[in-house]
């Protein structure tokens, strides 16, 4: 019977030091995330309209220079929406899928200071949320 008693308390034992590695495993790797994600800022800052309106208008002979569509993608490195887009876009398929098609501007609209204006250029009176991809021919 005490053979009995001492196995439930070595597994016990196994699984509560099991249970604790996991969990600083899980704590170290969400620390190593949150350094990730703070340091992953693809929208470039953006400081006034004349400074995205020149970014798009480059963008723009890009893409008819180079015979593509435009893509604008306008979010936010506060939105975790917007950064999981352009982590997705970073797909190997789907990053060769759009530079084959497509000239791409991110747009960092801040705290939606710069759609709005910039929405209405393409004559689309809503604003969503972030992110908001506009295609232009």
């Amino acid at each position: 019977m005490r053979n009995v008693q001492v196995r439930k308390m070595r597994v016990f034992r196994v699984n509560h030091l099991a249970v604790l590695f996991a969990v600083i495993a899980i704590g170290f790797s969400s620390l190593a995330n949150a350094g990730r994600a703070q340091e992953f800022t693809p929208f470039p800052e953006t400081d006034s309209y004349a400074g995205v309106f020149a970014q798009m208008n480059a963008a723009r002979k890009r893409a008819v220079a180079s015979d593509k569509l435009l893509m604008y993608v306008m979010g936010a490195n506060w939105c975790h929406d917007s950064l999981a887009f352009v982590r997705m876009m970073g797909n190997p398929e789907i990053a060769a899928l759009l530079d084959k098609n497509y000239e791409v501007l991110l747009i960092n609209v801040g705290y939606f200071e710069y759609i709005r204006d910039i929405i209405t250029r393409y004559g689309e009176p809503i604003v969503y949320g972030t992110p908001t991809v506009l295609v232009v021919e």
